[in-house]
């Protein structure tokens, strides 16, 4: 090729690679303008509240569930009645709906005859049978003598939260209150006790992580007259709760004394 032919492409090939970076140059420019300015940092809403832990979620929706006034569950409880060196066993079962409940328990003697105690709360009115016998309105039954093992919590502060522990596998989470009365101590159908007093009472509950009641230790501790001595008497149960939510209805009994 000749040197003009050659001096003419290269000046040709320069002027290419010149006009290809003006564009480049000139896309970039134009993409910058058009970015959308960054947000001050100032300007950003920044949530800075924690996330409360696994346990303290479980302990407050428990605690809105009851205080909603229409948890329903079933339970079943067994444990010991001591006094004055005796031990009485007792079994039994629980259904709650709200505000209304029934509960059914049998006490077992070292020595025969065992007995039984029932109740049903119903329309602020308590029904009760002893032994099997005919239903009777206890008209002595005050509301603040409930049976329902979380009636007294009444705020958030009520529960406290204890523990959480991992049992095969699986999370639950310990929480605590004051005053429980699943059996009350002139419920107790020891024929040589009288004078009954309560002194205090607790109870320790087990949530899983939505705050669903899983089982609990019920102690209830008070004093009373066996065979006209005064004695320290405690009822210890242990419950398993079951059928949370489910549609549970307490009803009157139908074959009330007249």
């Amino acid at each position: 090729m000749p040197r003009a032919s050659r001096s003419r492409a290269k000046r040709s090939g320069l002027a290419i690679r010149l006009a290809g970076l003006a564009a480049l140059v000139a896309g970039a420019i134009a993409a910058a303008c058009s970015t959308p300015a960054a947000t001050p940092l100032y300007s950003l809403v920044i949530d800075s509240t924690p996330t409360p832990p696994a346990g303290e979620q479980a302990r407050q929706a428990f605690v809105e569930s009851v205080l909603a006034g229409d948890l329903t569950y079933h339970a079943t409880f067994e444990g010991n009645v001591f006094g004055a060196g005796n031990i009485v066993a007792v079994k039994g079962s629980l259904d709650v709906a709200g505000t209304e409940y029934q509960l059914a328990a049998s006490y077992i003697f070292p020595e025969p005859p065992n007995a039984s105690y029932s109740i049903r709360y119903v329309a602020d009115t308590a029904w009760v049978r002893i032994d099997g016998g005919r239903w009777q309105d206890d008209e002595a039954f005050r509301a603040s003598d409930t049976n329902s093992p979380f009636a007294f919590v009444t705020r958030d502060r009520d529960v406290q939260f204890a523990k959480t522990e991992i049992v095969a596998g699986e999370r639950f989470h310990h929480v605590t209150f004051d005053r429980t009365n699943v059996i009350g101590l002139t419920q107790i159908r020891a024929a040589n006790l009288a004078n009954e007093d309560l002194k205090r009472s607790s109870f320790e509950l087990v949530l899983d992580d939505h705050g669903t009641p899983v089982s609990g230790t019920a102690r209830i501790e008070g004093i009373g007259r066996v065979s006209g001595q005064l004695q320290e008497i405690i009822v210890q149960l242990d419950l398993v709760f079951s059928k949370v939510g489910a549609d549970i209805v307490i009803k009157a009994p139908s074959d009330p004394a007249p």
